[in-house]
């Protein structure tokens, strides 16, 4: 759909009844792609709350944003799975 949520997390994650999983809270969506083009619009800007913030996001270049969200769902089914967050200082500086 060209759209990256940009705050992912479990907080934003809503099960169905019927076991299916719906995504809200798109306040900090971003665009990065229209559906008339075919290239991507690489982002500038950190939107996901620590620890969901990919590590590309903390080198102030362009990034895919598609790629970040890769990043912050899989740091959420973390989350999800083990019932805490993971603790990471990696980019801590």
């Amino acid at each position: 759909m060209g759209i990256a949520h940009r705050d992912l997390k479990p907080e934003n994650l809503l099960p169905t009844l019927d076991g299916g999983l719906k995504i809200s809270d798109f306040g900090t969506a971003e665009c990065f792609r229209l559906a008339s083009e075919s290239d991507v619009h690489m982002s500038t800007s950190r939107r996901e709350p620590r620890p969901y913030i990919s590590p590309e996001q903390y080198l102030n270049k362009n990034f895919d944003p598609r790629l970040a969200g890769v990043w912050a769902t899989a740091v959420t089914y973390i989350a999800m799975r083990t019932g805490s967050e993971p603790i990471c200082h990696i980019f801590d500086a």
